[in-house]
């Protein structure tokens, strides 16, 4: 009896003594951004801030500016759900969001919940450039556990001037002038960087992003097509060989004239994310209102470009059906280009539906799937108007999004918006399971549907449409393929509906086809 009081105790007194630990441990290192160029030679003594880098490298600021990476922080939709998640775990899942979207924060000590007014500035910049650049080998780390310090030097596909292998004045060299030290680091090109936070593992164990680990298993792995040769090529989303990429100076040819011209990254890391806020990547470049507009059109181009590479839509239906009979209509979707899944990503939050509609001679709709509903949400479990019988709900939906399904005490499963279970814990701990999971892959109490496709795969969508025996022809079939990297529901429960007009969807793939009505 006296054990299992003592179980019982240890059972509620650990996660709260995890979370004090986690509270009081020192940072691994501490500073705020620093003030103008470190000296030549010596070692990085601060973080430095991307606004600085720029002053030297305008091209890669530019592009890094409005990019997912800069905003990562600043993103309204993170700092809502990670409100929620810290409100519904009490707090036990502690910096688990934050390791990744905003590293040197975490580095610097600062809570989770940190007001952005009492964060340092460089906190603010997401994943600013020494994120990727002052780590200084693989470490096999995932979820957001990435060791940077303010000591390392930059590092880069290129050897510093003085490093074993470096040649004056080649390509693969930086100059002697540099205003920081370089060395060589060719794991800047690998995936396994990005894995750091694009494999995460929530903190009850489930894995609630595998971009990663799905690429690790793609026949783009075994090929050797890095995320890299994607996300940062000229044509988003598609490995265009390196000889074909574009030729420039890394730096400002106006400060470092003598400057070789070397092979040019994109560090837009053009990805499904846009930006909700959208004064950021304004007020860093200094843009009026028809520049900024200017920019972001830019980037959107080159999202939809994204998804027309990674993706392809073929549709198959008769050219003629008989009133009164069915009509059946096949779209089969394919994962080109994509090095993953299709679509990856955060669970619950990236869509990649069909939208398909009948209509008769007149315009007037006969058949409807994939369509929205006044919110802007697919009529499934997640619409509003669904759960209130405004609408009905859309059982032919083809919707590729993952989701999250919670398990209750008698063995009921209910799908959730977050990978934390209130059903079998009311009490507001998150904590990792106590029963081995690496055998099914996912705690008792939770786990995830994947519906994406795997890549280099296709997957078919049959569609049985009744057509009316009074009906005028010809009738008009729209197929639609439809993207948004977060669907309005998600906004709703974190308190963000009037972010919901700031959604945009992307068509990379449309079809029509009109179809005569036989003769009976």
């Amino acid at each position: 009896m006296v054990y299992k009081k003592r179980r019982l105790f240890w059972h509620f007194l650990m996660p709260g003594a995890v979370l004090f630990v986690l509270m009081v441990t020192p940072p691994v290192a501490s500073g705020q951004e620093k003030k103008g160029a470190p000296d030549n030679g010596k070692k990085l003594e601060k973080f430095i801030s991307a606004n600085e880098c720029g002053v030297c490298h305008p091209v890669h600021y530019r592009q890094w500016a409005g990019s997912p990476h800069g905003h990562a922080h600043l993103s309204p939709a993170f700092q809502a759900f990670q409100r929620k998640l810290i409100t519904k775990s009490g707090g036990t899942i502690a910096g688990f969001c934050v390791r990744c979207h905003t590293p040197l924060g975490t580095v610097l000590g600062e809570k989770p919940l940190l007001p952005d007014a009492e964060r340092a500035p460089i906190s603010l910049e997401g994943v600013t450039c020494v994120v990727c650049h002052a780590i200084d080998r693989l470490h096999g780390l995932v979820s957001g556990k990435i060791p940077i310090s303010p000591e390392f030097p930059f590092y880069g596909p290129f050897y510093g001037p003085d490093e074993p292998g470096a040649k004056a004045g080649a390509k693969d060299t930086l100059i002697k002038d540099a205003p920081h030290p370089g060395k060589r680091l060719l794991a800047l090109k690998n995936s396994r960087l990005c894995g750091a936070c694009h494999d995460l593992i929530s903190t009850g164990q489930l894995r609630i992003e595998e971009a990663f680990s799905e690429w690790r298993h793609s026949p783009w792995a075994e090929e050797g097509v890095s995320c890299q040769d994607c996300h940062m090529s000229p044509d988003p989303g598609r490995p265009v060989p390196r000889a074909e990429w574009p030729k420039g100076t890394i730096a400002d040819s106006a400060i470092f004239p003598d400057l070789p011209k070397r092979t040019l990254t994109s560090h837009s890391f053009v990805g499904p994310d846009h930006q909700l806020v959208t004064n950021a990547a304004k007020e860093r470049l200094d843009l009026n209102d028809e520049e900024y507009k200017a920019y972001i059109d830019k980037y959107e181009k080159d999202r939809l470009q994204l998804f027309k590479n990674a993706a392809d839509l073929s549709v198959e239906q008769p050219s003629e059906v008989t009133p009164g009979e069915t009509l059946r209509v096949v779209a089969t979707i394919t994962n080109r280009f994509s090095g993953h899944n299709l679509p990856t990503g955060f669970t619950a939050e990236r869509q990649i539906w069909l939208e398909v509609l009948l209509r008769d001679a007149r315009g007037k709709l006969l058949y409807a799937s994939g369509d929205l509903d006044k919110n802007g949400d697919l009529r499934d479990a997640h619409s509003l108007e669904v759960e209130h019988g405004t609408v009905p709900v859309d059982y032919d939906l083809t919707n590729l999004q993952a989701k999250f399904i919670s398990r209750g005490f008698t063995g009921t499963e209910t799908e959730n918006l977050d990978p934390v279970n209130r059903l079998l814990t009311p009490v507001p701990i998150h904590r990792p399971s106590s029963a081995l999971v690496a055998l099914i892959g996912a705690p008792f109490s939770a786990r995830i549907i994947k519906k994406g496709i795997l890549a280099r795969s296709s997957q078919s969508f049959t569609y049985k449409i009744s057509v009316p025996e009074k009906v005028e022809g010809p009738l008009k079939l729209s197929v639609r393929l439809r993207v948004r990297h977060i669907p309005p529901h998600f906004l709703i429960s974190v308190g963000l509906k009037d972010f919901i007009d700031k959604i945009k969807i992307l068509d990379p793939y449309s079809h029509e086809a009109e179809i005569r009505l036989a003769r009976r």
